[in-house]
């Protein structure tokens, strides 16, 4: 077996559980694909991506994200700017 091969689905699988684990590298994963320009993490992206993974864990039931336009609030929480539906 070529050990490039195996040794890039083992990367694709770490990076597939670390996506599953991390909201801030999961942004920052997917953000260029998406946006078409790389996603500058700051500190209140990282209280974000903290926050929402509360939510997922159960730990916060209510979360309201409220930061001005421009603040990569849409990249960070996978808002589809279209449709304004979070998934």
């Amino acid at each position: 077996m070529n050990s490039k091969v195996s040794t890039s689905l083992l990367e694709m699988q770490l990076e597939r559980e670390k996506c599953e684990q991390e909201h801030l590298f999961f942004t920052r994963r997917f953000f260029m694909p998406r946006m078409g320009f790389k996603f500058s993490v700051n500190w209140h992206h990282e209280y974000i991506a903290w926050a929402i993974d509360e939510v997922i864990a159960g730990r916060i039931d209510n979360l309201v994200i409220n930061v001005p336009p421009g603040s990569g609030k849409v990249g960070s929480t996978g808002t589809d700017q279209a449709s304004q539906v979070i998934y």
